[in-house]
């Protein structure tokens, strides 16, 4: 006996077969991924008109652990400004991030991975594949630049896309390699305490002077000459 399925068509209901079924799904996936590559075009072309303003600031993901943010896609991408983001979050029905991550992997394909760009649009590639190339790309560490990007992008093309998670982590690691890429070192971030400009001073606040007669006095200090000058001015106040 043949098992029979009655799907709903524009003419009625047609009763499929299960070769039918299978030839229906495979229809219906083919949709599905023609519609996920219209939607990194849409997705591009969204952040395309929404360059970022002075008034605004660029869209950015904030790194877990750090107080910084990285850029929304990679170096070489056009930045995008923030408030457009949930706009288009609103309309997919998806959170802020997911709509910030969807406009993020758009512009790394169209401008650094051009070739897997091309074969998600002709087919060859689904999007979701892509986007998991994308992902790895944009939050590499260190960060790749264009050609690191680019090399990334022949290798993963050359296969269609078909690379697992750990063989993608093991190719951006060749390629950090291959390109030298050096993680930025802490001592050259002012926020780490290693300045370029030296932040001691002593400062004598003497345009301002309270009614009470007092001025206000600034320093930064070493460590034992602050320690030295506290005990000096403690002693100072006991005699």
């Amino acid at each position: 006996m043949i098992d029979m399925l009655a799907v709903p068509h524009a003419g009625g209901v047609e009763e499929l077969t299960a070769a039918g079924v299978l030839r229906a799904i495979r229809e219906r996936r083919l949709v599905e991924e023609r519609a996920a590559a219209d939607q990194l075009v849409l997705a591009a072309q969204w952040a395309d008109l929404h360059p970022p303003e002075s008034i605004h600031h660029a869209a950015s993901f904030t790194v877990p652990g750090c107080e910084h943010e990285e850029p929304i896609a990679g170096e070489g991408t056009p930045l995008v400004a923030e408030f457009c983001v949930a706009e288009l979050g609103s309309v997919l029905g998806v959170s802020t991030v997911s709509a910030k991550r969807l406009i993020g992997h758009a512009l790394e394909l169209r401008h650094r991975l051009p070739r897997l760009w091309a074969q998600v649009h002709a087919g060859r590639v689904p999007a979701w594949r892509a986007q998991a190339v994308a992902e790895v790309t944009i939050h590499a560490t260190p960060s790749l630049t264009v050609q690191a990007a680019a090399y990334v992008d022949a290798q993963v093309a050359a296969v269609a896309g078909r690379i697992g998670p750990a063989q993608l982590d093991r190719l951006v690691a060749e390629t950090i390699k291959r390109f030298d890429l050096a993680a930025p070192d802490p001592a050259s971030d002012p926020e780490d305490g290693y300045l370029d400009d030296d932040p001691r001073h002593a400062t004598l606040h003497d345009q301002h002077v309270h009614f009470a007669g007092t001025m206000r006095f600034e320093a930064e200090l070493d460590l034992a000459d602050a320690l030295d000058l506290d005990r000096a001015l403690a002693h100072g106040a006991a005699t």
